[in-house]
């Protein structure tokens, strides 16, 4: 799940065929230079929404579409702009990486038979390489990797990202990174852009893979 805060820019209502008989949705977009899109399902969702309403919306990622769970009316946000040139930011306040996980076929059990030169100890917990996942998962049959939307601050210093990684047996697992000041030690944090893509990357390679560790890139 992740929850999003941001202003109403556009609505459209579509519509798809099933069984014969049509059916409606709608694509709700929020943001403009930097858009992020949630497909609605529920017309309930949408009742007293209007273009330019700021909202917070929770959706959880289902093969290609973001589907809204709630949609709630809240104040307007411009402090956190991750959306660079962007006076309407997409603000990311909340995810759980469980719920991004797409099983078209899968594994059974977790990696944890890593090679010794992976894996880090720090203050007796065990975290992994980012290249000790990339090894496992070219073994295991990997595909692809790719990011789907990039949101940067005006300052560079702030990055945001949704992507996915794709698994040769069809299991596609989407992931979302980040990375500020807060986030980054004192060496990365000219490299913000990097790391979110970074973490993006080693968050969905943990989950498609069903890694416990976490890996040592996503730390500060």
């Amino acid at each position: 799940m992740v929850k999003l805060k941001g202003k109403l820019t556009g609505l459209q209502e579509k519509t798809f065929e099933k069984e014969g008989k049509k059916h409606l949705y709608w694509i709700m977009t929020l943001g403009e230079f930097f858009p992020i899109n949630v497909t609605v399902w529920d017309a309930d969702l949408l009742k007293e929404i209007q273009i330019d309403d700021w909202l917070s919306v929770e959706y959880e990622v289902k093969g290609n579409f973001k589907n809204a769970l709630k949609i709630e009316k809240t104040e307007a946000d411009t402090k956190k702009a991750f959306n660079g040139v962007n006076t309407e930011p997409v603000i990311i306040e909340e995810q759980v990486e469980d719920d991004f996980k797409e099983y078209e076929g899968g594994y059974s059990g977790g990696v944890t038979d890593f090679n010794k030169a992976f894996i880090v100890n720090i203050k007796g917990k065990k975290f992994v390489r980012f290249n000790g996942l990339l090894d496992k998962a070219h073994e295991k049959g990997f595909k692809t990797f790719e990011i789907t939307q990039m949101s940067v601050s005006t300052d560079g210093k702030s990055a945001w990202c949704l992507g996915y990684v794709e698994m040769k047996d069809g299991l596609k697992v989407y992931m979302t990174g980040s990375a500020n000041p807060e986030t980054l030690g004192t060496h990365l944090r000219g490299y913000a852009v990097e790391m979110a893509g970074t973490r993006c990357f080693a968050r969905a390679l943990r989950n498609a893979l069903n890694v416990d560790f976490v890996s040592v890139e996503e730390m500060k």
